[in-house]
């Protein structure tokens, strides 16, 4: 069983799924290890695969370094992302909006606060914006509604404008109608900076 095999017939591959490779990997990545792999199975009961391997076990100031280039690395290319960016803020809370607007600056970001929907419609005609945080339930016109309206426009411009929702509203459903009506991406509130920043930072690098 530790060889490679093929499938006579390839609807057994599509039925049943495996390729006929995977143990023979296995046993090339043990090897590469220093160490052995062994089947024990038992008829109508199962089989168990097991394993042995050398590893290097790292000292607590390795396993901190690693941690910490990674983590720098990440936050140095997402920061590079967020430096800039002309974001659109709709939030009608003035306490978390103020919070918002604080978090994004530390990052270098030009944010545009509004209250509602009616307001974002008003500063997309009016100037540019690289992506819009808004609120899901807002005053005179939510951001549900605000996000039809931006995307049933759209379809005459070609253009596709970043969006994501703030919400506290973060159940199955709720995040069913926020992809239904074109919402890129969504973080919860109250909002944690880090999540906040890297959904940015996705949305923006998918587009």
């Amino acid at each position: 069983v530790f060889e490679a095999f093929s499938q006579a017939d390839s609807s057994t591959t599509r039925q049943f799924g495996g390729t006929g490779l995977g143990l023979a990997i296995c046993v090339k990545l043990v090897a590469l290890m220093k160490g052995k792999i062994w089947l024990e199975s038992e008829v109508n009961v199962g089989s168990t695969f097991s394993f042995t391997a050398k590893f290097k076990v790292l000292s607590a100031k390795e396993i901190s370094s690693i941690r910490g280039d990674r983590k720098g690395l990440t936050d140095m290319v997402l920061d590079k992302v967020l430096v800039g960016l002309k974001i659109l803020l709709a939030e009608d809370n003035l306490v978390n909006q103020k919070i918002a607007v604080r978090i994004l600056e530390k990052k270098g970001c030009v944010v545009t606060p509004v209250v509602n929907g009616q307001e974002v419609l008003h500063e997309l005609e009016k100037g540019s914006f690289d992506v819009i945080l808004m609120d899901a339930q807002m005053p005179v016109l939510d951001g549900i509604e605000a996000t039809r309206l931006i995307r049933k426009n759209e379809e005459s411009t070609g253009h596709h404008m970043p969006i994501i929702a703030l919400t506290a509203r973060a159940m199955q459903d709720d995040r069913k109608e926020f992809d239904e009506v074109g919402m890129d991406g969504y973080v919860a509130k109250p909002i944690d900076r880090a999540k906040l920043y890297e959904e940015i930072g996705k949305i923006i690098k998918k587009g």
